[in-house]
């Protein structure tokens, strides 16, 4: 309808008691100055097909006029698009990854490469987003940049930093250099806590704050070997708490604090034909050293379970033909297996095609990806005892768990289902699977805030790696 609000209300006011073609007449001299032809045609629009509360506009005295049903219905309204139910928090041109929560949720530490930076730095921002600081800048600058490793301390007051890098004046090297700093984040202030020149693996927080657990030494020749160490928070009172000619890493507290698991042995599977891995625990000051496996297969990547009772590790043979390409490790570890055990080396249980475990924030069930006879992908979840078995998500290729909501009622997968790497949300019993992202880009690296309401992920769609949050489903 032409100007249809306007032309009623100038209708009002010249409408008198005559018929209907009288009425048309006196729209078109008395009110369609200079409009006649808009006016008139939509006054006949008007007069029939009645007003918008059903009544026909005729003089007094006459008839109503019967309502015609249109031949056709309108065209529905376009939608308004929904909102975005994401919120970015980092928008610039470096790439923007690793993020974690700080366990108080009250920040987020992430990675950022690019700019001036020749590796990646630590910053620190608020959970919305505002009064980010970068920490460092340039630290292994001139060096080969390999990785960044960060962590949040217990109480959310300190972040360590580990640099794995190589020395570019002696690229001969098959080791990598180790630098290691903390930072508190309320002054910002960048303590350096270790520079070593031979390899250091993954560093760990102590569950009371106070140490910081961390492994060194040479790994990549067969004369080399990589030992154990504990340093107080602020870097003094190094301890070496193991020492033969073995590779010693993959080391990590109890949840109390009071033992410490590593392996021993080989530090990869399939390397060497005549090697193997076994799997070790120790007092947290390094003595008391207990053997928990004993075979000729390589048994490492041991993980606590919450409560402290069972360790959870992968065991595969040693034999290997080598990888084709495409191969990962678990397309060609068909005979492979994870196991959990007991503290008195006493084993559970070995499950076949069970990778990427990660236990329920109860200890009671694992959250794992395992792979079908058909190379299919999926994410299951069992008890610990292997019962109770429930397959959550199948399509795509490539499945991935991420983790469970901190009350174990939901978990967070991603999938390339549609095409691209997306975020979905299932129950922990199989039932709501419900898709969380949707675009042409990867997202990715999703993980739950400490009380549940929001998940923080990662997001390459504006072109560059993004960090993003949204509301918990």
């Amino acid at each position: 309808m032409l100007r249809s609000e306007p032309v009623d209300r100038d209708m009002n006011r010249c409408v008198s008691s005559v018929g209907v073609s009288a009425l048309l007449m006196i729209a078109s001299f008395a009110c369609g100055s200079g409009g006649g032809g808009e006016v008139s045609t939509a006054l006949t629009q008007t007069t029939e097909g009645g007003d918008p509360n059903g009544s026909t506009r005729a003089g007094s005295g006459s008839t109503p006029t019967p309502t015609t049903p249109p031949t056709s219905e309108p065209p529905e309204p376009e939608p308004e698009p929904e909102p975005e139910p994401h919120e970015q928090l980092t928008n610039n041109h470096h790439s923007d990854s690793g993020a974690i929560w700080s366990p108080d949720g009250s920040r987020i530490a992430f990675l950022s490469e690019g700019g001036n930076s020749f590796g990646a730095e630590l910053v620190i921002m608020d959970v919305d987003g505002t009064n980010a600081q970068q920490i460092t800048d340039n630290i292994i600058e001139g060096d080969d940049f390999y990785s960044t490793y960060i962590s949040w301390s217990p109480d959310s007051s300190h972040i360590l930093i580990v640099f794995k890098y190589n020395d570019l004046d002696d690229l001969t090297s098959l080791g990598y250099n180790l630098k290691m700093y903390v930072v508190n984040v309320d002054s910002l202030a960048l303590m350096q806590l270790a520079d070593r020149d031979n390899f250091g693996g993954g560093a760990s927080w102590s569950p009371d704050g106070t140490k910081i657990l961390f492994q060194s030494g040479a790994y990549e020749e067969a004369d080399e070997d990589s030992e154990i160490f504990v340093m107080d928070a602020d870097g003094s009172n190094i301890r070496q708490l193991t020492a033969n000619d073995r590779y010693d890493g993959g080391a990590s507290w109890s949840p109390d604090g009071t033992k410490i698991l590593f392996q021993s042995g080989f530090p990869f599977p399939y390397e060497e034909a005549d090697e193997d891995s076994e799997i070790f625990v120790m007092d947290a000051d390094g003595s008391n050293i207990r053997q928990l496996t004993a075979n000729d297969r390589y048994d490492g990547e041991a993980g606590w379970s919450p409560d402290g009772s069972l360790i959870i590790y992968v065991s595969t043979p040693t034999e290997f033909e080598g990888f084709e390409n495409g191969d990962s490790f678990e397309d060609v570890n068909s005979d492979g297996s994870t196991c959990i055990i007991k503290l008195n080396g006493s084993v559970v249980d070995c499950y076949s095609q069970v990778w990427i475990r990660v236990w329920s924030p109860d200890g009671s069930r694992i959250l794992y990806r395992g792979i079908t006879d058909e190379e299919v992908s999926h994410v299951s979840v069992m008890n610990v005892d292997g019962s109770g078995g429930q397959d959550l998500f199948s399509d795509g290729e490539r499945n991935q768990p991420l983790g469970w909501s901190p009350d174990g009622s939901q978990v967070i997968i991603s999938s390339d289902s549609d095409g691209d790497e997306e975020i979905f949300a299932v129950n922990a019993d199989g039932s709501n699977v419900r898709q969380l992202t949707n675009n042409d880009s990867y997202d990715g690296e999703a993980s739950w805030s400490p009380d549940g309401s929001l998940i923080l992920f990662s997001s390459d769609r504006d072109g560059d790696k993004e960090i993003f949050v949204m509301d918990a489903p």
